[in-house]
């Protein structure tokens, strides 16, 4: 899926538009880069989902090695930045560096506020010496490389100079997740609970009605004339009674609509619900 800088840079500068500006900027992938020197332009492509994007002097030969190159590649999953900067350079540098290839340093760094691994190596390729700097990225399931070369022969601290400016200037727009906001408990009105004839009769919507085996206790909140401890004994067979505090038969009331219950964790189905005692 990551796909060689070097062969893309070659259709980049026969293919892609030149930009002459400041700053590169992608708001499809959020990131923007500096441009290292004023003369310096950007030339971006895209093949196969991968953009890659080619800065150089102007009017500068690829072949003189005197370049650098962000590639935004899709991954598709979680990007291994590990697993991925070890195929680098096992199938990628020592083959493109040739037999002079030379693993100079590698260690791991927040780069733009992503995780990343910083690859720095030498050789030689089409007969030019040079050193690479390569730092890779993993922004949730994108992968991005930042690529500086070093051609010897010219002057590496004004290079290095020039590359620490884009590096600084170089952004990276963190991907918004989705929030999945958890469900509110169900509103008082959807738990309705009725005393009738002696009994605590449930009256609840199909989604929230449940089976449960053995016994079910709970508190039903309601004034203070009926603030009483409920239990239900599916295994009962008798008729319930309610009873009051004192432990007297409770004269019959007028069906009255109770507030929903504070705990509540079982609900019966209203057509074989059991009876509910003290």
């Amino acid at each position: 899926m990551f796909v060689l800088a070097l062969a893309l840079a070659v259709a980049v500068q026969q293919d892609s538009a030149v930009i002459d500006q400041p700053v590169y900027t992608s708001a499809e992938w959020g990131v923007a880069l500096r441009r290292p020197f004023d003369d310096w332009v950007f030339s971006p492509a895209t093949t196969r989902g991968t953009t890659t994007v080619i800065f150089q002097p102007r009017d500068a030969s690829l072949s003189a090695q005197l370049w650098g190159a962000l590639i935004l590649s899709p991954w598709g999953r979680a990007v291994p930045l590990r697993d991925v900067a070890s195929r680098r350079i096992a199938s990628t540098w020592r083959s493109t560096l040739g037999p002079t290839f030379r693993m100079l340093a590698r260690d791991s760094l927040d780069l733009a506020g992503q995780p990343a691994i910083h690859l720095v190596m030498s050789g030689t390729v089409q007969g030019a010496a040079l050193e690479v700097e390569e730092y890779l990225l993993a922004r949730d399931s994108e992968l991005i490389a930042l690529q500086f070369r070093y051609p010897r022969g010219l002057p590496r601290d004004s290079l290095a100079a020039g590359y620490l400016r884009s590096l600084t200037g170089f952004t990276v727009r963190a991907r918004e997740r989705e929030v999945v906001v958890a469900s509110a408990s169900p509103p008082a009105s959807v738990w309705q609970l009725e005393v009738h004839g002696g009994l605590l009769l449930f009256d609840l919507p199909q989604e929230y009605q449940a089976i449960a085996p053995g016994w079910l206790s709970s508190e039903a909140i309601t004034s203070a004339s009926f603030d009483r401890r409920i239990r239900a004994n599916p295994g009962a067979s008798q008729r319930p009674r309610l009873k009051s505090r004192e432990g007297r038969r409770a004269r019959p009331e007028r069906p009255r609509r109770l507030p929903h219950t504070s705990r509540l964790p079982l609900a019966w189905r209203k057509k074989t619900a059991p009876a509910l005692c003290a």
